[in-house]
C-alpha cells in the first residue's frame, strides 16, 4: 500500500532538515478492536511492560500492579481532568489476557480480563487517565497500549512527546453495557535519549451513566528493523479498477486485471491481531474480487524466485454472497507461477466435503487438502501458505510441498491446517503471481471476496511480522511538522 512513495518523501524531508537544524520527534500510530486476545508481555515489551488488575475503588497514585523485573521506563497511571484513578470489582471487564515470564511479582503467569484504571468521575467528558514511557535512546520504540471504552460514545487517545506533532485518536467507541477492548501501537522516535512519550485517553463523548475510559497495560521495546520482502501490495489505490497499478514492493510490473477486481474502501476495514504476535492491519482500501476468470488479476514479480521456501499471506473476507450451497462451487485461489501452478485459497465443493480453505499443487485434478473450515460471510481471516522443497528426495530443486494456515498464532509455525505433497514435475522457480475464480455468482447474490496485505516473504516471521511503513492513506506520519499523512481507520 505504501512502502516506495513514503520513504522517498521522507527521506527528502529528513535530509532537508538535517542540513540547518537537528531532527525533529516523530510519533505514528495504528488503532485495533482485538476483542479476546491473548498477549505475550515478555514477547512484546523488551525494554519495559506494566499492567494494572485492581478491583479497588480509589487507587490514588495509580500503581502499577506488575511490571518487568528491573523495568524503570514506564509510569504510574495518574486523572485527567480532576477525580483520581480506580478499578473496578464489577462483572463487566476488558476481554484480553496477558502472559509474562518475566515479571516483579509473580515472576510468571496469566491474568486474564486485565481490569485496567480509569478515573473516578464517571461520565465526565475530559476526564480520564494518563501515563508517561521514558525511550531512553534515540532508536525507534514500539509502544503498545491496551485500553477499553464503557458507554462511551468515544474516547481519545493523545501521544505526545517533545519535538513531534501530537498523535490523536478519536475512533474508540463503546455505547454498549461491555468494555469493548483496543490496542493502540505507538511508534516513537525521541529527538533526544530519555524524552517522555506521553499517553492520555479521555472520554470526549458519553453515551450514559458510568461511562468511562480505561487503561489496562502498556509494553515498550526497541523497534524492529524493516522485513525484507520479497514482494508486497497493501492495494492502497483510489477505489476503482486495479489493472495499472504499481504500487507495493518486489514485482516487476504494474497488475494486469479485468473488471472483476476493483480496488475499494471497505465499511469495515480487514484487520488482524496475531497471538502473540503483531498487528497485520489492511487499512482504508483493499482490492474486491467478483466475477470469474483465469486469471482475474496478475503481476509479474521482480526476479526469479527459486528458493527453497516461500511463504504467502494475506487478509481475506467473504464479503458477498455465499460460500454455503449445493449449488455453487465458489472458486478462488492465488498462484504461485499462475495457471497451473502451486494454489491456496477457498473451494466450495458442489454438495460435498471436504470442502473451504484449501491447497493443491496444480490444476483440476491435482493434489488437494483441506483446512477443515468453512469461510463465514462477514468473518475476517488471515491466510498463511508455505510453498516448499524436499518432500521427494529425489528431486530436491523441486516445488513438492504446500502447507496452509488459518488465522495462526505465532507460536503456529509447525502446525499447519492443511498439507498437500504432489511432485509437480520440474516445477523449480516462478516469476508471476496471479489470483483466478470460477463459478462466483455474478447477478442476484453476488459472489465477492475482499483480499488485503498480500506478501511473499522468505520466512515465517517475516509472513506474520508487521507492516513496517504505514499506509499513507490510513495512518498518520508526523515527522516535526512537515509531514502529516491521514491516520489508519480501525478494522475489525
Amino acid at each position: 500500500m505504501r512502502l516506495a512513495n513514503v520513504l522517498l518523501c521522507c527521506l527528502a524531508v529528513a535530509l532537508g532538515a538535517a542540513s540547518t537544524e537537528a531532527r525533529a520527534g516523530v510519533i505514528t500510530g495504528t488503532f485495533a478492536y482485538v476483542g479476546d486476545s491473548d498477549f505475550d508481555l515478555t514477547a512484546l515489551g523488551a525494554a519495559d511492560w506494566a499492567y494494572w488488575n485492581t478491583t479497588s475503588n480509589l487507587a490514588t497514585g495509580g500503581p502499577k500492579t506488575n511490571w518487568k523485573s528491573g523495568g524503570t521506563l514506564i509510569s504510574t497511571i495518574s486523572p485527567v481532568g480532576g477525580g483520581d484513578v480506580r478499578g473496578s470489582s464489577a462483572a463487566s471487564r476488558p476481554t484480553y489476557d496477558f502472559t509474562f515470564t518475566d515479571g516483579t511479582s509473580p515472576v510468571s503467569g496469566t491474568v486474564d480480563n486485565v481490569i485496567g484504571m480509569f478515573n473516578t468521575q464517571l461520565n465526565t467528558v475530559g476526564a480520564g487517565v494518563a501515563l508517561g514511557v521514558t525511550l531512553p535512546t534515540t532508536d525507534e520504540y514500539i509502544v503498545y497500549v491496551w485500553a477499553a471504552a464503557y458507554v462511551a460514545d468515544e474516547g481519545t487517545l493523545t501521544a505526545t512527546l517533545p519535538g513531534a506533532t501530537n498523535f490523536v485518536n478519536t475512533q474508540l467507541s463503546e455505547p454498549g453495557m461491555t468494555k469493548r477492548s483496543v490496542l493502540y501501537t505507538l511508534r516513537a522516535t525521541p529527538d533526544n535519549a530519555g524524552d517522555t512519550l506521553g499517553v492520555s485517553l479521555v472520554l470526549s463523548d458519553s453515551a450514559g451513566a458510568n461511562a468511562h475510559v480505561l487503561v489496562s497495560g502498556v509494553a515498550t521495546a526497541i523497534a524492529p528493523p524493516p522485513p525484507t520482502y520479497y514482494a508486497y501490495d497493501g492495494f492502497s489505490y483510489p477505489t476503482g479498477n486495479l489493472s495499472g497499478q504499481n504500487g507495493g514492493t518486489g514485482w516487476a510490473t504494474a497488475w494486469t486485471a479485468g473488471s472483476g477486481a476493483q480496488v475499494v474502501a471497505p465499511t469495515t476495514p480487514l484487520q488482524y491481531a496475531i497471538p502473540g504476535g503483531s498487528l497485520i492491519d489492511g487499512g482504508a482500501s483493499a482490492l474486491q474480487i467478483s466475477g470469474n476468470a483465469s486469471p482475474v488479476a496478475s503481476r509479474a514479480l521482480g526476479a526469479t524466485w527459486s528458493q527453497d521456501d516461500v511463504y504467502a499471506s494475506m487478509l481475506l473476507r467473504w464479503d458477498g454472497g455465499t460460500p454455503a450451497g449445493t449449488d455453487q462451487n465458489d472458486f478462488l485461489v492465488l498462484r504461485f507461477g499462475g495457471s497451473g501452478g502451486p494454489q491456496f485459497g477457498v473451494k466450495m465443493n458442489t454438495g460435498t466435503t471436504p470442502d473451504g480453505f484449501m491447497v493443491r499443487m496444480g490444476e483440476t485434478g491435482a493434489n488437494e487438502g483441506y483446512a477443515g473450515l468453512v469461510p463465514v460471510p462477514g468473518d475476517t481471516y488471515f491466510l498463511v501458505a508455505h510453498l516448499g522443497k524436499g518432500a521427494d528426495p529425489t528431486d530436491p530443486n523441486d516445488y513438492d510441498f504446500l502447507d496452509l494456515w488459518i488465522s495462526p498464532g505465532y507460536g503456529d509455525s509447525g502446525s499447519p491446517l492443511a498439507h498437500v505433497i504432489d511432485a509437480m514435475g520440474s516445477f523449480t522457480s516462478f516469476s508471476l503471481f496471479d489470483i483466478r475464480t470460477a463459478n462466483f455468482e455474478t447477478s442476484g447474490s453476488i459472489d465477492r471476496i475482499l483480499v488485503d496485505e498480500l506478501r511473499l516473504a522468505p520466512t515465517w516471521d517475516e509472513a506474520m511480522n508487521y507492516v513496517y511503513i504505514p499506509e499513507p492513506a490510513t495512518m498518520f506520519l508526523l515527522a516535526g511538522g512537515l509531514l502529516a499523512l491521514a491516520r489508519r481507520r480501525r478494522k475489525t
